[in-house]
């Protein structure tokens, strides 16, 4: 299904759950990050082309904070390269934040097989964090099925916590995406698993938990040769102790 630009009209919410715990500190993190869920919302008119873009911010009713325990995706598989001319493309540069994170949506391409969108997160810091997107097309959910940093190969890329990515997504123009609404979502953002946890990054942890009021204590053990261990002295009656390591 060919899509004019001309009759296209899209609208895309830009939803943030961020505002991550990084769990091991600045240098080295662990798996199961602690997610503090803060969601903020900007509604993106694409109007016909005979009129200027409309952009309206939208803020979202209260919401209940609670932290979840997430995992990441490590195997995320890289985006597909294409010489195909998107059907549609809409630029965005709209920008939401929550908490120490912001997102950026550069644009989205609308390609026959599948649907790409460009965005840009200012990270918590330059750690190796993973972002965990997806987009809902008139109701239906889409994981992305692959996202790829972009100028990875160059190092400033990672000295830097303005990182940009493609995602990736398995929607077609026949999907309805030509009509309708969109969400992009970045939904998380956990970090890798440390080879090695040390004293300094265990007081790291405690110092981001308490700061969090998350209700969870840790007592670090030197364990020597530069290695440590931890305890939970604390946590809160409804999270599992082995959410909690």
């Amino acid at each position: 299904m060919k899509l004019n630009r001309r009759n296209f009209a899209l609208v895309i919410s830009i939803v943030v759950v961020a505002s991550i715990i990084g769990v091991w500190g600045y240098s080295a993190t662990a798996a199961n990050s602690l997610v503090d869920r803060l969601r903020q919302t900007i509604i993106v008119h694409f109007a016909d082309t005979r009129q200027d873009m409309v952009q309206e911010a939208y803020e979202p009713a209260n919401m209940e904070i609670s932290p979840e325990v997430v995992a990441p995706n490590r195997e995320a598989p890289p985006v597909r390269p294409t010489d195909e001319a998107p059907v549609v493309s809409l630029e965005s540069g709209q920008t939401v934040t929550s908490g120490n994170v912001s997102v950026q949506l550069q644009r989205v391409d609308v390609y026959s097989s599948f649907t790409r969108a460009t965005a840009c997160i200012q990270l918590p810091d330059n750690a190796d964090w993973l972002p965990d997107a997806s987009i809902t097309v008139n109701g239906k959910r889409f994981v992305a099925a692959g996202w790829n940093l972009l100028d990875a190969k160059n190092p400033a890329t990672y000295a830097n916590s303005r990182r940009c990515y493609n995602f990736d997504f398995p929607v077609q123009p026949n999907t309805g995406i030509g009509s309708g609404q969109i969400d992009f979502s970045v939904e998380k953002l956990v970090t890798s698993v440390p080879e090695l946890i040390t004293e300094e990054n265990c007081r790291k942890v405690q110092q981001k938990l308490q700061a969090a009021k998350t209700g969870i204590d840790l007592l670090c053990k030197n364990q020597g040769n530069g290695s440590a261990s931890f305890e939970v002295l604390r946590k809160p009656a409804s999270l599992p102790h082995a959410e909690v390591q």
